[in-house]
């Protein structure tokens, strides 16, 4: 009885022995396709190494690794410049796309950026809230741009005033203190405005 139930654990042993063997090849032979780019997944451009699940492992020369979230994982990608908001950053060891700072809408450093989000305006690299002293934000570019002209006591841009200061009229986006030719000064509204030109017919002799 000692003897059937010895050779019945034997069995059971050789057999966990032998199942736990398979994982290990498989693991070798997937292993091997990740060294050889067996895997469909390394069909795309530029990748060098690659798995089924996670995509592409390591890129070719001149290619950027960038990680695209899709669901709950992230999926290796290789491209030759790396997608808005991201930046290229390159080493002997690995060249990989890295995430610009959160207002920013592309960067050429993570701590220098070239473009910021809607609600931000670029200075000196960096995007803020709210323009320096002196300057003006300007929406068109997301920038701050050098302030009012001085004649301007507000002012759309650096070459545009939304208001003059007082006691210079206003006309297309800039003050005068006299109003150019074929203008008229309005001083309720503190505007040149065209002047009007009455025509001047013959008279006639009026008969009842």
């Amino acid at each position: 009885m000692q003897l059937q139930l010895i050779s019945f654990v034997l069995i059971i042993l050789h057999c966990m022995d032998y199942t736990g063997c398979q994982p290990n090849s498989s693991s070798r032979h997937r292993q091997h396709k990740l060294m050889t780019g067996a895997s469909s997944a390394c069909q795309q451009s530029g990748c060098l190494t690659c798995s089924d699940y996670n995509g592409c492992l390591s890129c070719r020369p001149r290619f950027f690794m960038h990680l695209e979230r899709i669901g709950m994982k992230q999926i290796g990608v290789c491209m030759t410049s790396c997608p808005p908001g991201f930046h290229g950053n390159r080493s002997p060891e690995r060249s990989t796309c890295t995430k610009c700072r959160s207002e920013c809408d592309s960067c050429f450093t993570k701590n220098f950026c070239t473009r910021c989000r809607v609600g931000f305006y670029l200075h000196l690299g960096k995007c803020q809230e709210s323009c320096p002293d002196g300057m003006v934000h300007s929406d068109a570019q997301r920038e701050c741009v050098p302030g009012c002209p001085a004649e301007c006591e507000s002012c759309v841009n650096s070459e545009t005033c939304a208001r003059c200061r007082p006691g210079l009229y206003q006309l297309s986006g800039r003050c005068y203190h006299v109003c150019p030719d074929d203008y008229e000064p309005n001083d309720e509204l503190m505007e040149c405005t065209p002047q009007v030109h009455c025509e001047v017919g013959e008279w006639s002799e009026w008969s009842p």
